[in-house]
């Protein structure tokens, strides 16, 4: 901590690396994740985030989005599936999974959400912007 108030990320890092994993407790792994995220190390990121998870349900779509910049689209799916199985109706994961249909190119999946969204929560700005500019692209696609 004395590091990250000096404003000393890179060695913040390796100080929390040192510590033994057996002894890493959610509260360090969450510092390796936002101090990788920070330092733009991504990996380290990824890898932690498959730790954490044990920890909390929480931490799945963050590690699904991980997995998305990693170019890991199968992985990410499965994480984004597992949470929402036990989530259904949380509409900003839920928000996070449309995009992430809309980003690999798979508009219909993304609609699809969208509109889910729409159902449980239908004044969801986001949700309708999103779902507008889609329809136009698959317009655009037709014509």
């Amino acid at each position: 901590y004395q590091f990250l108030l000096l404003h000393k990320e890179t060695a913040a890092l390796e100080s929390i690396l040192n510590i033994s994993e057996e002894y890493r407790t959610e509260t360090e792994l969450k510092q390796i994740i936002l101090l990788s995220l920070k330092l733009k190390d991504i990996t380290l990121a990824e890898n932690t985030y498959s730790k954490i998870i044990a920890f909390s349900d929480d931490y799945l779509p963050h590690y699904a989005q991980i997995l998305k910049l990693q170019g890991k689209y199968q992985q990410a799916l499965d994480y984004y599936l597992n949470y929402l199985e036990k989530y259904p109706t949380d509409i900003p994961v839920l928000l996070k999974f449309g995009i992430f249909w809309k980003d690999i190119g798979q508009p219909e999946q993304a609609v699809s959400v969208l509109t889910e969204i729409l159902t449980l929560d239908p004044n969801n700005f986001a949700a309708q912007t999103h779902l507008q500019q889609l329809h136009r692209n698959l317009e655009l696609k037709t014509n």
